[in-house]
């Protein structure tokens, strides 16, 4: 939940997604869904959260090849998906809008 501490909010945040990422690894996914984690009644800051998955990704993708062909972000509306389209913009990795 988004709290006082925002810098363990961050890190906690970006845990999930790479434990979730590593679990992926390690069962030779081959693609993988994200919904908008704790954007929703755990209030954290849409724009702040998107960026910390995108890094994330980009951080997994950096470190190494593996199984994942295909990493999806399930936006449930456009103020939701701009967030993404945003940060993906920001890290500089390629991107496809579905």
């Amino acid at each position: 939940m988004w709290g006082k501490n925002e810098q363990r909010c961050d890190r906690l945040l970006a845990s999930c997604y790479e434990s979730a990422l590593a679990l992926a690894r390690e069962k030779a996914l081959a693609s993988i869904a994200f919904p908008a984690i704790s954007t929703g009644v755990y209030r954290f800051p849409p724009d702040r959260a998107s960026k910390i998955a995108v890094d994330a990704v980009k951080a997994h993708i950096e470190n190494g090849r593996d199984s994942l062909c295909r990493i999806l972000f399930c936006c449930f509306s456009e103020e939701a998906g701009e967030h993404y389209v945003r940060a993906f913009e920001a890290s500089g990795i390629e991107r496809s809008l579905q």
